[in-house]
């Protein structure tokens, strides 16, 4: 479990530094922003298969299912659209779907409804669905600060994991305290 922990947290964090690396990119760099995003999919999709790999529990595959995913979206760009400005709204939209998707049936393996875990990983998927669509929504109506749009809602998104690998953490611990308080009191 710490060895695990420690390989999220490590993970987050490049998430994080990969968001400001974007939203500093402006001011270094001239590439098109649906490139840009398709090669951060890219060090994403690399980034979950290393952990999905590197974890303990194998039969996990939350990280496995997150990397496919992530290595889906960018053959959109394959699809030829009439409009070439939907094209990444649209990406983003179509890659927090296929996460909301992963994150939801995960959710939903967990089968521990009434403990604090669930809330946490439900709130914050929820919270992760609305900010994709709200950033894609904004995405395809702002054309000039699209890469400091995208770098904030990777740095959200970091955050929001970072934020939520801990959480669970603490509250297994507080978990097993309590439980082997009743055991005791037995």
């Amino acid at each position: 479990m710490k060895k695990d922990l420690n390989l999220e947290t490590i993970v987050n964090i490049i998430i994080i530094v990969l968001g400001i690396g974007l939203i500093i990119y402006p001011w270094i760099g001239e590439m098109p922003t649906i490139n840009l995003f398709h090669y951060l999919l890219g060090m994403f999709t690399g980034l979950k298969f290393v952990e999905y790999v590197a974890q303990e529990d194998c039969s996990d595959k939350e990280n496995l299912y997150v990397a496919i995913a992530s290595g889906i979206v960018p053959f959109l760009s394959i699809i030829k659209f009439p409009d070439v400005a939907m094209l990444l709204p649209l990406s983003i939209l179509t890659w927090v779907s296929l996460l909301a998707v992963v994150k939801l049936i995960k959710i939903d393996y967990l089968h521990d409804r009434g403990l604090e875990f669930y809330k946490v990983k439900l709130y914050g998927s929820i919270f992760f669905i609305i900010l994709g669509i709200l950033t894609s929504y904004s995405l395809h109506f702002i054309k000039t600060g699209q890469t400091i749009i995208i770098g904030f809602f990777i740095i959200v998104m970091g955050l929001l994991d970072l934020f939520k690998d801990h959480v669970e953490v603490y509250l297994s611990k507080s978990i097993k305290k309590k439980t082997s308080k009743t055991k005791k009191n037995k």
